[in-house]
This record gives C-alpha cells, sequence and structure tokens, in this order.
C-alpha cells in the first residue's frame, strides 16, 4: 500500500516545473536557457523513493546480477564505456552528469514499475490526476491570455502580448496557447495525449460503469487548446491505432476513442480560425516558425561535421554552437539528429549494442503517438518536461507480464 501511494504521489508531481536553481548562465545580453543546471523537486522525490525500494530488492537485484548471460555482461559493459566516454568528451561535463542522472532516475522508476506491474494503476492515477489539474490551467490560461505564476508548480508569468511566448494569431490578434504548466504549449499539449493513453490503458479492465466523457472531454479541450501541430498528428496516430485494433477493445474504450473524436471535431469547429492559422503556415509567426528549424537543421551540419565520432556528450549539444546568443542555442528541432548529434558513432554503436540485448520484446504501435513530436521538435530528449512523457508513454505501451 505505501508503494502505491508513493508510486502516484511521484507520478502527480513528476509533470510539474519545480525545481532548485544552482546555475544561470547567459551568453551575449540573454540566459542561455538550456545551460542552466538545477534539481527538480520531482526528482529528489524519484531518488528518494528509489533508495528505498532498492534497499528492499536488494536479495533480488543481486540474484539477476548473477543470472546475466555473458552478452548482457557485454552490453553492460558497452553502455560503461558509453556514459565514460559521454562525460570525458563532453563539451560540458556539469550538464552531460546532470542529463544522465536525470534520465537514470526516470528509467529507475519505470523499471520499478515494469517488474511490479500492480503499481502501474497507481502510476496512472497520479499521472491523470495531475493532467486534469494543468488541463483546467490550460482551460482559464487561453481566455484570460496569461499564465498566472505559481512557485510550487514552477510556472513563470507569461502573457500574450510579451515577446517569444507561444500564441497564435486570429484575426490579427496575438492570443496565449494553453501551457498548462508545462515549459511550452507543444509539452502541454503532448501531455494531454499521453494522459489520454494512460486513461485508455486504465479502461482495458476497468470494471466500474462511471461514463468516461467528462475526463476525455477535459483532456482533448486542453490538447486542442495548446495548439500543437505535432501533438494532433499524433492524436490522429492514436485514433486510427485504436480504430484500427476496434475489435480488442473494452466497451469503455470505445466510448472513450469517440468521445475524444466527437470533442476534437467539435472543438476544431469553434476554434477553426486559430486551426487554420496553425495549419496553413502563412504569417510571421509561421514564417518565423519554419525559419528557426531551417536554421537549426544547418546548425547540426557545422556540429556534427565536428563532432561526428565521440559527440558533443548528452545534455551539451547547445554549448557546441558558437556566434549564437543565448537565448537562440536550442536544440535541432528533430530528436534523431539531436541523438545522433550528441552521441556520435561511437557513442550510437556501443548504446545501440545494449538496447539490442535489454530492450523488451514486445511494444505497442501505441509508442508512435510520439512519432510526430520526437520528427518535428527537441523537447521529448532535451527537456526534463519530455523525458517524463516518454517515459510514462513507454510505461502503458510496453507489455508487461
Amino acid at each position: 500500500m505505501f508503494s502505491r501511494i508513493m508510486v502516484a504521489i511521484i507520478a502527480f508531481i513528476l509533470p510539474w516545473q519545480t525545481r532548485w536553481l544552482l546555475q544561470t548562465p547567459t551568453i551575449g545580453t540573454s540566459r542561455f536557457e538550456f545551460g542552466v543546471v538545477g534539481i527538480y523537486v520531482s526528482a529528489v522525490a524519484v531518488l528518494i523513493w528509489l533508495c528505498q525500494e532498492i534497499w528492499m530488492a536488494r536479495k533480488e537485484i543481486f540474484a539477476w546480477t548473477h543470472a546475466l548471460t555473458q552478452e548482457k555482461k557485454y552490453a553492460l559493459g558497452a553502455l560503461g564505456i558509453f556514459l565514460a566516454a559521454q562525460i570525458i568528451f563532453s563539451h560540458a561535463r556539469l550538464l552531460t552528469i546532470q542529463f544522465l542522472l536525470q534520465v537514470f532516475l526516470l528509467i529507475g522508476f519505470a523499471l520499478v514499475i515494469y517488474f511490479r506491474p500492480t503499481l502501474k494503476r497507481a502510476a496512472a492515477a497520479g499521472f491523470l490526476l495531475a493532467a486534469v489539474l494543468q488541463a483546467l490551467l490550460g482551460a482559464v490560461q487561453v481566455p484570460t491570455d496569461v499564465t498566472f505564476a505559481n512557485k510550487i508548480m514552477g510556472i513563470p508569468l507569461r502573457q500574450a502580448s510579451t515577446p517569444g511566448v507561444a500564441v497564435v494569431v486570429a484575426n490579427g490578434i496575438r492570443h496565449l496557447r494553453a501551457y498548462g504548466g508545462q515549459p511550452h504549449p507543444n509539452v502541454f499539449g503532448m501531455f494531454m495525449l499521453c494522459a489520454l493513453l494512460a486513461y485508455f490503458w486504465t479502461l482495458r479492465t476497468a470494471a466500474s460503469t462511471q461514463p468516461v466523457w467528462q475526463l476525455a472531454i477535459l483532456l482533448c479541450s486542453g490538447l486542442l487548446l495548446s495548439f500543437s501541430r505535432t501533438a494532433w498528428a499524433g492524436f490522429i496516430i492514436f485514433v486510427a491505432l485504436a480504430w484500427y485494433a476496434r475489435a480488442k477493445l473494452s466497451d469503455r474504450q470505445k466510448q472513450l476513442l469517440l468521445t475524444s473524436a466527437f470533442t476534437m471535431a467539435a472543438l476544431g469547429i469553434i476554434f477553426f480560425p486559430f486551426i487554420t492559422g496553425r495549419l496553413t503556415a502563412n504569417g510571421a509567426l509561421e514564417d518565423k516558425s519554419l525559419s528557426e528549424r531551417a536554421t537549426g537543421i544547418a546548425e547540426w551540419k557545422t556540429v556534427t561535421r565536428n563532432n561526428w565520432i565521440v559527440g558533443t556528450g548528452v545534455g551539451a549539444y547547445t554549448t557546441a554552437l558558437t556566434d549564437v546568443e543565448g537565448y537562440n542555442r536550442v536544440p535541432v528541432h528533430d530528436v534523431p539528429l539531436l541523438v545522433f548529434a550528441e552521441f556520435g558513432v561511437i557513442g550510437m554503436a556501443l548504446f545501440g549494442f545494449f538496447a539490442w540485448k535489454f530492450w523488451p520484446k514486445k511494444v505497442s504501435l501505441f509508442v508512435l503517438i510520439l512519432l510526430p513530436a520526437a520528427l518535428f521538435d527537441h523537447y521529448l530528449y532535451s527537456l526534463w518536461a519530455g523525458q517524463v512523457l516518454v517515459i510514462f508513454t513507454l510505461l502503458f505501451t510496453l507489455d508487461v507480464t
């Protein structure tokens, strides 16, 4: 019971952005956001819980390590060499260490739940509760055109009139896109989609007869109000995959699917002027977005040309960008390209060998909801908030036996 409560609490606070800032560098006249070093409150919670779980299962872990095949021991050795090389050859060792610690904490959190499936429903409950809270925040932010600051959840003040804030333009007027409690509306949109997937998973065997439409409408409203094209594309993939597998779905899963599709269609009609602005790629904001992505590809070519063997080090890509102000030092908007630049050829080979030996053999196709964001953005890899979403998506798509 204690473990279930702890998992639910951690899943609830993981999407929060509360952190203690230890280093906030500037380059030129602007803050270097991807050079910030800090400690997330939720990461501390995961660390404490993991230490307790590892101590409780120390005998099982010891037995597992002794039962490993020779090939898997080689794979673990490859992982160790990979990690050492990443730190040694990194352009910013502190950022690389921070990145690795965060990722391993999330992987540890997921592994405990993977090997203890009874905790999975508690994780889903906490994650969905967090999604409800942030969906309500998003519903308030859009009509008021402001994100009210909240130190507890790590939410800064943003206004639609402020340059650099993510907005959508309709009839020449700037309107704030829903942030919820996330660092960007694109992250918030994917959060809503991942929560929808978690809800979809809980309805597989749920015996309750309570209607599903309330939560479905709330999550889909947040998804649409994020005005995130990659999250919308992920939703289309979700609906297509669920429709393809409709013969295997429970009645409540079918209700969720139909309610979600109807809600998105209805909201699409209501917010049609906003949506056309996002989809037609016309206007100054959309031109700026396309230009930034093109510039990012050009910068990636330069960085990769100089670091193709060992990479820049994970989390250190932006430090390899030269002659770029801090505010404009952002990763390339493509996760595969970003991973290659930071891993290098040797890193890709070492990590690929490790993943080949340890990756679960059965993964649901629903993991493909992440594909649009992975191909056209960077946050699933570069931001703590995105890494959290990847971990939860994998939790609800991996085959747990």
